[in-house]
């Protein structure tokens, strides 16, 4: 029945073997199989578009500026949105005046300022009666910003032998000053430069080879200078353990996790890095599966009350199983916050979609009625979060009391929101990609709208994602990890980079300052801590130093090792 027996009937007289009703019956069961197939045909073309986009589109979600609403006014979708106004004519746009040049110097005041006394010889003659003339000791001052390339030296190391002078039986030699591999042929300064240069600039070793080679260091093994990012993450260790600590501590944690492939070493190919922070800490694990279990492990030691991440149901059981125990302690339950931005996404996608779908009509000249999805519609949503970031924005980086009073004014749009949705639920289908944002949002609406009600929750999880940044760069540019050891390696450095870089603090003048206080028997200190540290002195240090031991009697350095 349905399609296949309306393909029998060719001819006129193909009827008359049907009765009314069986032609009936078969014209609606044609019916239902078309709508069948436009449904799949819609779900299969959002697909593609989607696909698409994941692969060779712009990453960037952010609207364009004309869209952005300014002043209270949001994007007229054709429903009324909240504090919209209507100026009448409209004003003059004000020119942005130019801002003024700085000098190198005055934009750059860590920079150090090599000065070049420029004399003309011979000495210009007067072009009025033909004397020589003399140098009057006035200068015209200019200045351009330079760069000295890296460049490699030895240090020899010369530690003093002693010697009885009375008996003469012994001889005794100089201890050797502590460092990270002792009896390498590396020293700190250049681990840690290799180390910084692939967790922090994201260079792969081989590269890193390659680039020294070209400055005249030929022939430099690439692994022997990965073994020696491994004993540097070694003697970081504790350092990475304590900002774990900082991690557990905190009342809202956020979490993520994102795919770090293991190429050799162990007999799971897909491992995952796991990431948690707070506003001023980021913590990696490194873990050969997505199971809850990881989150869960990690929770049952927190204080956090919530935790903040997207809608994966191993978070899900985290919580579950995290707040079973807290129950048998008397402990307060963890909540869990979902990403507006993860929902305000799912619209977006929406607004794509129609875009390649009108390119295409132009392009082909035909309609493609599988993926009809009203304007109207999606972007209204679209407005409404516009109109809600506006808001976080005005208030960014206030007091959370400030910060509470303008979340109450986020509470109508989300409110109309959700009855937007149940208001257009039945007008798509099912696997409709906007019943499935609508869906999204009306089922996590407690977990999206959390944030109403605590200033310290963050309306969306961009900075914990913002975080994996770098290592998910760094996985696309290097593929993967080599060995189990190579992994944990890798959530060591890239934890305490993205702390430094979270709170401010130069990974470069981080790695120099704690190294150098492990070697002297202190117990080094976290990028928070490093960043405390260096706010309480009455005069910051330049963080990019040449470390060179100071009881080493050098020759006179080519200006070329100055470094700002």
């Amino acid at each position: 029945m349905g399609l296949r027996e309306l393909r029998g009937i060719r001819q006129l007289q193909d009827l008359k073997d049907y009765q009314p009703d069986k032609i009936f019956q078969v014209i609606q069961e044609t019916v239902k199989e078309f709508n069948e197939l436009e449904t799949k045909l819609s779900w299969a073309t959002q697909q593609i578009v989607l696909l698409s986009h994941r692969l060779f589109g712009d990453k960037s979600e952010k609207c364009k500026k004309d869209d952005n609403p300014k002043n209270g006014t949001a994007i007229n979708t054709g429903t009324e949105t909240k504090d919209s106004h209507d100026d009448g004519a409209a004003k003059k746009p004000k020119k942005d005046k130019k801002p003024k040049v700085q000098k190198p110097s005055d934009r750059y005041p860590n920079v150090k300022v090599l000065e070049e006394n420029i004399l003309q010889n011979p000495p210009p003659c007067c072009p009025i009666c033909q004397a020589v003339m003399r140098a009057t000791g006035m200068t015209e001052d200019s200045e351009a910003l330079h760069v000295i390339p890296k460049q490699y030296v030895i240090i020899r190391k010369k530690r003093a032998k002693y010697a009885c002078g009375g008996c003469h039986g012994s001889l005794i030699t100089a201890k050797a000053p502590p460092c990270i591999l002792p009896g390498a042929s590396y020293s700190d300064d250049l681990i840690i430069d290799v180390t910084l240069s692939k967790y922090c600039d994201l260079i792969p070793i081989e590269r890193y080879a390659a680039i020294a080679e070209r400055s005249g260091l030929k022939g430099i093994p690439p692994h022997s200078l990965i073994e020696g990012t491994h004993h540097l993450a070694e003697l970081l260790h504790p350092i990475y353990f304590r900002v774990r600590m900082e991690v557990l501590v905190v009342a809202v944690l956020a979490a993520d996790e994102t795919p770090h492939p293991m190429l050799e070493g162990s007999p799971k190919k897909k491992w995952y890095l796991w990431g948690f922070s707070s506003r001023e800490s980021v913590y990696f694990e490194i873990h050969s599966t997505r199971s809850g279990d990881v989150a869960s492990a990690l929770l049952l030691e927190c204080n956090c009350v919530v935790l903040l991440s997207d809608v994966y149901s191993g978070y899900e059981k985290a919580v579950g199983e995290a707040n079973e125990i807290r129950k048998t302690k008397g402990l307060s339950p963890i909540l869990s916050a979902f990403c507006n931005a993860h929902s305000r996404r799912k619209f977006k996608e929406l607004e794509l979609i129609a875009k390649k779908s009108s390119e295409v009509e132009e392009e082909q000249e035909v309609l493609i009625q599988s993926s009809i999805t009203f304007p109207g519609d999606y972007k209204y949503f679209l407005a409404q979060y516009k109109e809600i970031y506006r808001l976080e924005d005005e208030v960014r980086g206030g007091s959370l009391e400030i910060i509470g009073e303008q979340r109450k004014k986020m509470a109508p749009y989300f409110e109309e929101m959700k009855a937007k949705c149940l208001e257009l639920k039945d007008q798509y289908p099912n696997k409709h990609l906007m019943t499935k944002a609508m869906n999204y949002f009306t089922n996590n609406y407690e977990g999206l709208t959390r944030c109403l009600s605590d200033a310290r929750i963050p309306l969306d999880n961009n900075q914990q994602e913002s975080r994996f940044r770098n290592p998910v760069i760094g996985r696309k540019t290097w593929l993967g990890t080599h060995s189990i050891q190579g992994a944990k390696t890798a959530a060591t450095h890239f934890t305490l980079v993205e702390s430094c870089k979270l709170i401010g603090v130069n990974p470069r003048g981080y790695y120099n300052a704690v190294v150098t206080d492990l070697h002297a028997g202190g117990h080094g200190f976290t990028p928070l801590e490093w960043k405390k540290k260096l706010n309480a002195s009455p005069k910051d240090r330049p963080l990019d130093t040449l470390r060179v031991p100071p009881d080493i009697v050098q020759k006179p350095i080519s200006p070329s090792l100055i470094v700002g």
